[in-house]
């Protein structure tokens, strides 16, 4: 009888835990970086792969058989190289409202905070510039016009605009999520189903 006891504190314990709220810090610039944090500690953390051992990694002696290496492309740079950046931001947004309308029940539970959008484009002249920021802003807008209209987001630092005095086209985008662990693990479940498809038509 005691052992029902104990068997039962443990799962109610369990229950208690998967209910609690867990904190999701999501970035997506060129890469995925994601870091989960359960009663103000981090749980997981993942990175670039590279990234993260150059961090973990001192700086070493120069000798002739240094040689420099070619940095290892990230999500957003093998779209690029197959879409083009008008491309690459389509197929972002694409899959993004794919798993948005695939969770959204899930999502409504939600709470979204510190929502960030950079996106500036650059074409190879003013005239392609404003070209490219037509068509880019075709693609962005009506995403987050269904975010904000159909979720609980503040979308207050939003920046998409044409880069006429920048080189190169810049994006990223990065939020918080909290929710409990059963929400948080459903929506990960949807959205990888998602992803292998975007994985599989981008041959990343």
């Amino acid at each position: 009888m005691i052992a029902l006891y104990i068997i039962g504190g443990i799962l109610l314990l369990i229950a208690l835990l998967l209910l609690l709220p867990i904190t999701a810090q999501i970035k997506f610039e060129n890469d995925f970086f994601l870091k989960i944090k359960f009663l103000g500690l981090t749980v997981y953390e993942f990175q670039n792969e590279k990234e993260e051992k150059a961090e973990k990694e001192k700086p070493k002696e120069k000798s002739e058989e240094d040689k420099p290496k070619e940095k290892e492309q990230g999500v957003f740079e093998k779209l690029k190289a197959k879409h083009g950046f008008k491309g690459a931001i389509r197929e972002i947004f694409d899959f993004a409202g794919k798993v948005i309308t695939e969770v959204k029940p899930q999502l409504l539970k939600i709470k979204f905070r510190k929502f960030k959008l950079d996106l500036i484009v650059v074409g190879s002249d003013a005239a392609m510039t404003a070209l490219e920021y037509g068509a880019v802003c075709s693609i962005v807008y009506p995403v987050l016009s269904f975010i904000d209209q159909n979720l609980n987001i503040k979308l207050k630092q939003i920046n998409v605009s044409a880069g006429f005095k920048h080189i190169e086209s810049q994006f990223s985008v990065s939020f918080n999520a909290k929710a409990n662990a059963i929400l948080l693990l459903i929506i990960a479940f949807k959205a990888l189903k998602e992803y292998k498809n975007f994985s599989v038509r981008n041959e990343l």
